[in-house]
């Protein structure tokens, strides 16, 4: 087994949790969809942590070719997934807590409640990209290191309105730019996997 296979199968556990989570969720809560508020919001936001998941696994490939990993780059890429974990657990709303004072699995009550949350995590994750990027020096597409850390400032925008505007038109404009900015590099970073 090699070095990256053996970071791969941890943090593909931690991604598979925060998968779960989301996906869980999201099953009860149409399980009892009669009971439910929706929060096209919410949907949103859930959306955008699969998405995440999703990339943040997706991205490991570049990362194939390093033969050596130090416990600096475990910890960090370690602490990616558990961030985005975070982000999975904190949108995903519980059917039991959730409920309103009419026995209404209230979604836009949860989207409020934690949206902040979300984005700060979505903030940390940013961030922890920015450091983990030096990492690409080290494969075999070292030209992905300035890139991937400059390609993360309209995200880390998006993160801080997100975070300390709190209008629900600001939040659709997160939403929808985070979904389709995050989606966009899948199609830029398509041609990596060759």
């Amino acid at each position: 087994m090699s070095g990256f296979d053996f970071v791969l199968v941890l943090l593909s556990f931690v991604y598979a949790l925060g998968l779960g989570h989301v996906m869980t969720s999201a099953g009860r809560l149409l399980v009892r969809r009669e009971q439910v508020l929706f929060s096209g919001l919410l949907a949103l936001a859930m959306a955008n942590a699969l998405l995440q998941v999703y990339v943040n696994w997706l991205s490991l490939w570049a990362f194939r070719s390093l033969e050596r990993w130090d416990l600096p780059e475990i910890t960090l890429f370690f602490l990616v997934a558990v961030i985005t974990y975070l982000m999975c657990v904190v949108i995903a709303p519980e059917p039991e807590c959730d409920q309103n004072e009419t026995g209404k699995i209230d979604l836009p009550r949860v989207f409020w409640r934690n949206h902040r949350w979300f984005y700060a995590a979505y903030l940390a994750l940013l961030l922890t990209f920015v450091v983990v990027s030096v990492f690409y020096l080290e494969t075999a597409t070292p030209e992905l290191a300035k890139s991937v850390a400059l390609s993360n400032l309209p995200y880390i925008a998006i993160a801080l309105v997100g975070l300390f505007v709190a209008r629900a038109w600001a939040q659709w404009i997160v939403g929808i730019a985070m979904f389709a900015l995050t989606a966009y590099w899948l199609v830029v970073f398509a041609p990596a996997l060759d």
